[in-house]
């Protein structure tokens, strides 16, 4: 059942907002069941997006374009520039399914680098979902990622909502980071 809480995590920011096309498509990854419906989505995202390192490729163009791309143009290009793509759109494809998502950015402790995925409102409680994993991604453990451990920073509605809104906003954390302390106990 979805609670007060958990209802806005239904409504759309700017990046999230859909067309007729994502509206469509989410039509046709309703599952029986919201987990179904979020592998379904997983499953989709996964044949669908094909992944381009613009950071390292073109760092210029990735700056000015990170966090701005919307649900809709990432969708029309079939191309994600990383794991905050990719959660713009799984975000709004589930919204549009009728699981609340949120949008969720994490800092990596001891190390440079951060990582974007979603929590979904899921059998009673919020599950984490690293979007890169594919359906094994559901049940993600941001302090036990590979690649982690990562701390929340932000969740939101989208990108546009978020306390990591453009390149700035992340180096700005990245600069201050003090990456020598020790992990408290």
């Amino acid at each position: 059942m979805i609670g007060d809480n958990q209802k806005k995590f239904l409504d759309f920011e700017k990046l999230t907002k859909p067309n007729e096309e994502l509206k469509r498509i989410a039509k046709s990854l309703c599952g029986k069941t919201k987990r179904e419906t979020a592998i379904n989505i997983l499953n989709f995202l996964k044949k669908t997006l094909r992944y381009v390192d613009l950071e390292r490729k073109d760092p210029k163009r990735w700056k000015k374009l990170f966090r701005k791309r919307s649900a809709r143009q990432i969708l029309k290009t079939k191309i994600s520039y990383g794991c905050g793509e990719t959660a713009t759109l799984f975000v709004a494809l589930c919204r549009l399914c009728n699981i609340p998502a949120k949008f969720v950015e994490g800092k990596r402790l001891k190390k440079s680098g951060g990582h974007s995925w979603a929590r979904i409102w899921l059998d009673n409680r919020w599950v984490d979902v690293d979007l890169t994993k594919g359906k094994e991604g559901i049940n993600f453990d941001p302090e036990k990622a590979k690649h982690g451990p990562y701390i929340v920073l932000s969740e939101s509605l989208g990108p546009s909502d978020s306390a990591i809104t453009c390149y700035q906003d992340w180096r700005r954390i990245e600069k201050s980071w003090n990456y020598r302390k020790k992990k408290s106990s």
